[in-house]
Protein backbone atom coordinates (compact mmCIF):
# COMPACT_ATOMS: atom_id res chain seq x y z
CA UNK A 1 0.00 0.00 0.00
CA UNK A 2 1.84 3.23 -1.16
CA UNK A 3 0.65 5.73 1.34
CA UNK A 4 0.41 9.95 -0.33
CA UNK A 5 -0.67 12.80 1.84
CA UNK A 6 -1.80 16.52 -0.13
CA UNK A 7 -1.56 19.82 1.91
CA UNK A 8 -3.01 23.02 0.08
CA UNK A 9 -5.35 25.54 0.90
CA UNK A 10 -6.63 25.68 -2.85
CA UNK A 11 -8.95 22.98 -3.17
CA UNK A 12 -8.41 22.99 -6.77
CA UNK A 13 -4.58 22.10 -6.25
CA UNK A 14 -6.03 19.16 -4.19
CA UNK A 15 -8.17 17.95 -6.52
CA UNK A 16 -5.28 18.18 -9.61
CA UNK A 17 -3.39 16.46 -7.09
CA UNK A 18 -5.54 13.98 -5.94
CA UNK A 19 -6.75 13.01 -9.74
CA UNK A 20 -3.12 13.18 -11.38
CA UNK A 21 -1.31 10.97 -8.89
CA UNK A 22 -4.21 8.53 -8.42
CA UNK A 23 -4.47 8.48 -12.52
CA UNK A 24 -1.00 7.71 -12.73
CA UNK A 25 -0.72 5.18 -9.83
CA UNK A 26 -3.82 3.44 -11.09
CA UNK A 27 -1.61 3.10 -14.38
CA UNK A 28 1.54 1.37 -12.75
CA UNK A 29 -1.42 -1.05 -11.11
CA UNK A 30 -0.11 -0.04 -7.46
CA UNK A 31 -2.79 -0.02 -4.28
CA UNK A 32 -2.86 3.18 -2.80
CA UNK A 33 -4.38 6.16 -0.59
CA UNK A 34 -4.62 9.59 -0.85
CA UNK A 35 -5.57 11.67 2.00
CA UNK A 36 -6.23 15.89 1.53
CA UNK A 37 -5.49 18.48 4.13
CA UNK A 38 -6.10 22.46 4.17
CA UNK A 39 -4.44 22.97 6.92
CA UNK A 40 -1.27 21.95 8.76
CA UNK A 41 -2.94 21.10 11.93
CA UNK A 42 -5.44 18.40 10.69
CA UNK A 43 -2.21 16.25 8.50
CA UNK A 44 -0.38 16.68 11.92
CA UNK A 45 -2.61 14.55 13.12
CA UNK A 46 -2.51 12.38 10.49
CA UNK A 47 0.81 11.61 9.89
CA UNK A 48 0.60 8.09 12.44
CA UNK A 49 -1.18 6.92 9.30
CA UNK A 50 3.38 6.83 8.28
CA UNK A 51 2.63 8.23 4.54
CA UNK A 52 5.18 7.43 1.71
CA UNK A 53 4.70 10.68 -0.36
CA UNK A 54 4.12 14.40 1.27
CA UNK A 55 2.92 16.67 -1.55
CA UNK A 56 2.93 20.36 0.44
CA UNK A 57 2.34 23.91 -0.43
CA UNK A 58 5.18 25.48 1.09
CA UNK A 59 2.79 28.80 2.56
CA UNK A 60 0.21 26.46 4.06
CA UNK A 61 2.36 24.43 5.84
CA UNK A 62 3.32 27.37 8.39
CA UNK A 63 7.14 26.45 8.49
CA UNK A 64 10.03 26.40 6.44
CA UNK A 65 11.04 22.95 4.15
CA UNK A 66 13.96 22.18 6.59
CA UNK A 67 12.21 22.10 9.56
CA UNK A 68 8.96 20.10 8.01
CA UNK A 69 11.63 17.36 7.37
CA UNK A 70 13.29 17.56 10.58
CA UNK A 71 10.14 16.87 11.81
CA UNK A 72 8.73 13.97 9.90
CA UNK A 73 12.18 12.21 10.92
CA UNK A 74 11.17 12.84 14.38
CA UNK A 75 8.51 10.70 14.29
CA UNK A 76 10.36 7.79 11.93
CA UNK A 77 8.98 8.53 8.64
CA UNK A 78 11.53 7.99 5.67
CA UNK A 79 8.87 9.52 3.31
CA UNK A 80 9.54 11.77 -0.31
CA UNK A 81 8.45 14.92 -0.24
CA UNK A 82 7.54 17.52 -3.00
CA UNK A 83 7.23 21.16 -1.57
CA UNK A 84 4.99 23.39 -4.15
CA UNK A 85 5.44 27.14 -4.43
CA UNK A 86 3.96 29.94 -6.10
CA UNK A 87 7.68 31.04 -7.14
CA UNK A 88 11.56 30.88 -6.46
CA UNK A 89 11.08 33.71 -3.78
CA UNK A 90 8.57 31.45 -1.87
CA UNK A 91 11.16 28.55 -1.98
CA UNK A 92 14.36 30.98 -0.97
CA UNK A 93 12.01 31.69 2.14
CA UNK A 94 10.84 28.19 2.58
CA UNK A 95 14.67 27.10 2.64
CA UNK A 96 13.97 24.45 0.09
CA UNK A 97 17.76 23.42 -1.39
CA UNK A 98 18.08 22.44 -4.93
CA UNK A 99 18.95 18.83 -3.82
CA UNK A 100 14.66 18.78 -2.80
CA UNK A 101 11.98 18.02 -4.92
CA UNK A 102 9.50 20.66 -5.78
CA UNK A 103 7.12 21.64 -8.68
CA UNK A 104 5.94 25.58 -9.72
CA UNK A 105 2.38 26.85 -9.63
CA UNK A 106 0.52 26.48 -11.76
CA UNK A 107 1.61 22.58 -11.84
CA UNK A 108 2.15 20.95 -15.24
CA UNK A 109 0.25 17.75 -15.49
CA UNK A 110 3.06 15.82 -17.03
CA UNK A 111 6.00 17.51 -14.62
CA UNK A 112 3.82 16.33 -11.04
CA UNK A 113 3.43 12.58 -13.15
CA UNK A 114 6.97 12.23 -13.54
CA UNK A 115 7.72 13.57 -10.22
CA UNK A 116 5.69 11.03 -8.42
CA UNK A 117 6.72 8.35 -10.76
CA UNK A 118 10.38 9.15 -9.63
CA UNK A 119 9.33 8.44 -6.09
CA UNK A 120 7.55 5.74 -6.31
CA UNK A 121 10.52 4.29 -7.93
CA UNK A 122 12.45 5.28 -4.70
CA UNK A 123 9.67 3.67 -2.78
CA UNK A 124 10.13 0.40 -4.87
CA UNK A 125 13.93 0.90 -5.32
CA UNK A 126 14.06 -2.57 -2.75
CA UNK A 127 12.84 -5.71 -4.37
CA UNK A 128 10.10 -6.98 -2.95
CA UNK A 129 9.63 -10.58 -1.05
CA UNK A 130 8.26 -13.54 -2.60
CA UNK A 131 6.95 -16.01 -0.22
CA UNK A 132 4.88 -18.83 -0.58
CA UNK A 133 1.75 -20.18 1.01
CA UNK A 134 0.80 -23.77 -0.06
CA UNK A 135 1.10 -23.15 -3.79
CA UNK A 136 -0.06 -19.81 -4.57
CA UNK A 137 2.96 -16.75 -4.80
CA UNK A 138 2.50 -13.59 -2.85
CA UNK A 139 4.94 -10.55 -3.56
CA UNK A 140 5.37 -8.38 -0.70
CA UNK A 141 7.04 -5.52 -0.33
CA UNK A 142 9.55 -4.95 3.38
CA UNK A 143 7.55 -1.50 4.47
CA UNK A 144 4.71 -3.15 4.30
CA UNK A 145 5.24 -5.88 6.91
CA UNK A 146 4.33 -4.80 10.35
CA UNK A 147 5.91 -8.18 12.18
CA UNK A 148 6.82 -11.72 11.14
CA UNK A 149 5.71 -14.45 13.77
CA UNK A 150 7.76 -18.00 13.74
CA UNK A 151 4.66 -20.58 14.07
CA UNK A 152 5.31 -24.98 14.33
CA UNK A 153 6.11 -25.27 10.72
CA UNK A 154 6.71 -22.22 9.48
CA UNK A 155 6.37 -18.34 9.62
CA UNK A 156 3.36 -15.92 9.63
CA UNK A 157 4.22 -12.28 7.88
CA UNK A 158 1.62 -10.14 9.33
CA UNK A 159 0.94 -6.88 7.26
CA UNK A 160 -2.58 -4.65 6.73
CA UNK A 161 -3.62 -7.64 4.18
CA UNK A 162 -4.25 -11.02 6.33
CA UNK A 163 -1.62 -13.31 7.93
CA UNK A 164 0.36 -14.83 4.90
CA UNK A 165 1.40 -18.05 6.23
CA UNK A 166 4.46 -20.14 4.83
CA UNK A 167 7.04 -22.80 5.27
CA UNK A 168 9.55 -20.52 5.35
CA UNK A 169 11.41 -19.90 8.22
CA UNK A 170 12.31 -16.66 10.44
CA UNK A 171 16.23 -18.00 9.25
CA UNK A 172 15.55 -17.28 5.81
CA UNK A 173 13.58 -14.74 5.90
CA UNK A 174 15.61 -12.51 8.30
CA UNK A 175 19.10 -12.03 6.19
CA UNK A 176 17.06 -10.59 3.21
CA UNK A 177 15.21 -7.86 5.42
CA UNK A 178 17.78 -6.90 8.17
CA UNK A 179 18.61 -3.70 8.35
CA UNK A 180 15.42 -2.49 6.62
CA UNK A 181 13.96 -1.04 9.91
CA UNK A 182 13.88 -4.71 11.37
CA UNK A 183 14.60 -6.10 15.07
CA UNK A 184 14.20 -9.37 15.82
CA UNK A 185 13.09 -8.81 19.52
CA UNK A 186 12.10 -12.34 20.13
CA UNK A 187 13.18 -15.72 19.07
CA UNK A 188 9.69 -15.92 17.48
CA UNK A 189 9.36 -12.20 16.62
CA UNK A 190 10.49 -9.88 14.16
CA UNK A 191 9.35 -6.43 14.23
CA UNK A 192 8.91 -3.75 11.76
CA UNK A 193 10.23 -0.73 13.78
CA UNK A 194 8.28 1.54 11.22
CA UNK A 195 5.35 0.75 12.61
CA UNK A 196 5.94 0.85 16.43
CA UNK A 197 3.70 3.70 18.43
CA UNK A 198 5.19 2.81 21.80
CA UNK A 199 7.59 0.34 23.84
CA UNK A 200 6.40 -1.06 27.37
CA UNK A 201 7.61 -3.86 29.62
CA UNK A 202 7.83 -6.80 27.71
CA UNK A 203 6.28 -5.71 24.59
CA UNK A 204 5.77 -3.39 21.44
CA UNK A 205 2.50 -1.81 20.84
CA UNK A 206 1.87 -1.35 17.02
CA UNK A 207 0.09 1.75 15.43
CA UNK A 208 -2.50 -0.86 14.26
CA UNK A 209 -2.91 -2.09 18.16
CA UNK A 210 -1.95 -5.29 17.63
CA UNK A 211 1.61 -6.14 20.40
CA UNK A 212 4.33 -7.91 19.75
CA UNK A 213 6.65 -9.68 22.73
CA UNK A 214 10.35 -8.87 23.46
CA UNK A 215 12.30 -10.65 25.45
CA UNK A 216 13.19 -9.93 28.85
CA UNK A 217 17.07 -10.11 27.95
CA UNK A 218 16.37 -8.15 24.76
CA UNK A 219 14.34 -5.48 26.91
CA UNK A 220 17.19 -2.77 26.63
CA UNK A 221 18.70 -3.31 22.64
CA UNK A 222 14.96 -3.22 21.66
CA UNK A 223 14.44 0.32 23.79
CA UNK A 224 17.74 1.40 22.25
CA UNK A 225 17.19 0.34 19.07
CA UNK A 226 13.86 2.09 19.04
CA UNK A 227 15.33 5.72 20.47
CA UNK A 228 18.09 5.72 17.31
CA UNK A 229 15.83 4.45 14.79
CA UNK A 230 13.46 7.59 15.27
CA UNK A 231 15.95 9.82 16.19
Amino acid sequence: MYRVAVLDDEKVYLKVFENLVGEMLDKEEISYTIDVFDNIKELEGNLKNQYDLFILDIMVSGMNGITFERKLKSIRSNANLIFVAENEEQLKKGKITGESLYLLKPVKNQEVEEMVRQCVVDYFAKKSITIMMDEDEFEIHPKDIYYIEHIYNGIRVYGEIHPICTLDSTHDLFPIIEGDEFLRCHKDYIVNLRYVEEIEKYDFKLINGQVVPITKNMYKTAQKELMEYIK
